[in-house]
Parts: structure tokens; C-alpha cells; sequence
């Protein structure tokens, strides 16, 4: 079962890992959305259930924004939801709090993001937390990706400020 849950874990780290690199923000949030579904069944098969509720409903997030039906309610409604049943799903002590922080952020900010370059940062800051739990939890493959997908996020969003910055003193 652990080995299951390890090559689920791989397979939606490396989704995720695509979707740093993807160039509109549409394109990001249909690969992160594959990751939450990949991420789910990892987390059954190592009995990780903080982060079947989290990889829950941020499927169900980016669903509604993809098709366009994210509002303010809904976000709220998500959020609320993550932190009852999280919390009242939490098996791991500390470190089931983790994916419930993470997702939480990432539900609110990625509300209020509208860049691509911001919406790198976001993904940052969740999977820097979500690192941390897929160590916690035995998923050494997804933690090790999620190293990854925390430097690429951050060396992607510095070149882009670099970039940004020498257009402007060319301009």
C-alpha cells in the first residue's frame, strides 16, 4: 500500500512541478487539479486523511474556477470547510495541520491573484508547508519533488522579477 501511495505521490509532485512552468494561469490550476486528484489517492493509500480533505477541496476549487463559477461565497464555503472537516479529520497531530494551513493560504490567495508570476509565489509558500507533511507521512518521493517544486517555483519567480526589471530599465 505505502509503495501506492509513493508512486501517486510522484506522479502528481511532477504534475505540479509542470504547472510552475505553465504561461497562463488557466493552464496552472488544470494541472494542479490533476495533482489534487493523484494527491488523494496517495494520501489513502498512506493514511494520510488531513490530506485527502485538503486534496479534496482544492479539486473542487479549481473545478469551480475553471469553469468560471469561484466567487467570494464559494471561496469562503471552501475555507470553512477545509478548516471544520481538516481539523476533525486530523490523525497526525502538528503536521495534519499543515495541509489544512497550506490549502487554506492557497484557496484565499489564489482568489486574489491574478498573475501568473504571484500565483508562483503562492504555490512557493503551500508547498514549502506541503513539504514538510509528505515528509511526515513517509511520502519521500512527493517531499523530495515538492524540494524541487519549491526551488523551481522560487528560481522561475526571481527570473521573472529579473526580467521585469530590465524591461523597465530598457524602456
Amino acid at each position: 500500500m505505502t509503495t501506492l501511495g509513493q508512486i501517486f505521490s510522484f506522479i502528481g509532485a511532477l504534475l505540479v512541478l509542470y504547472s510552475v512552468y505553465s504561461k497562463n494561469k488557466k493552464n496552472m490550476i488544470k494541472l494542479q487539479c490533476c495533482t489534487n486528484i493523484s494527491c488523494i489517492l496517495a494520501n489513502v493509500f498512506l493514511k494520510g486523511y488531513p490530506g485527502i480533505v485538503a486534496n479534496t477541496i482544492l479539486a473542487t476549487r479549481h473545478i469551480l474556477e475553471i469553469n468560471n463559477k469561484l466567487t467570494k461565497t464559494s471561496t469562503t464555503i471552501l475555507c470553512i470547510l477545509i478548516i471544520s472537516v481538516g481539523l476533525y479529520c486530523n490523525n497526525l497531530g502538528l503536521f495534519g495541520l499543515l495541509p489544512v494551513v497550506s490549502s487554506t493560504t492557497f484557496i484565499i490567495l489564489a482568489y486574489l491573484i491574478k498573475s501568473v508570476q504571484n500565483m508562483r509565489l503562492c504555490v512557493f509558500i503551500t508547498q514549502f508547508l506541503w513539504m514538510f507533511y509528505d515528509y511526515h507521512i513517509k511520502s519521500y518521493p512527493l517531499a523530495v519533488v515538492d524540494f524541487f517544486i519549491v526551488s523551481a517555483s522560487i528560481i522561475e519567480y526571481l527570473r521573472n522579477v529579473y526580467k521585469i526589471r530590465k524591461e523597465k530599465k530598457l524602456a
